[in-house]
């Protein structure tokens, strides 16, 4: 059950994705993220593969950068905290275990 719950959270957001919002799209490097979507980059490490064990929260690569703006945009469709870490697990990996 949970794992069709997942699918279909998954192919939600993937859909949602093909048109950047203009707040992604304003988002970059120096953006300054929610204390919510920090709380979950802290469960994180960046998913880039040239990042080494960087925290998530405190990486600015474009990956890490694309990672917290999806976070973002998840928040702002009201998903919660446990839905947001199961798939961004799912769509980058990088969770801390």
């Amino acid at each position: 059950m949970a794992l069709i719950v997942l699918g279909m959270l998954l192919s939600t957001v993937l859909i949602d994705q093909s048109a950047p919002s203009p707040a992604r799209a304003a988002m970059t490097a120096t953006q300054v993220y929610s204390s919510a979507v920090l709380d979950i980059a802290r469960d994180f490490y960046c998913a880039c593969g040239n990042c080494g064990d960087k925290e998530l929260v405190v990486c600015n690569c474009d990956t890490a950068i694309q990672e917290k703006n999806y976070i973002h945009d998840l928040l702002e469709k009201g998903y919660e905290k446990e839905s947001i870490n199961a798939t961004v697990q799912a769509m980058f990996g990088g969770g801390k275990t």
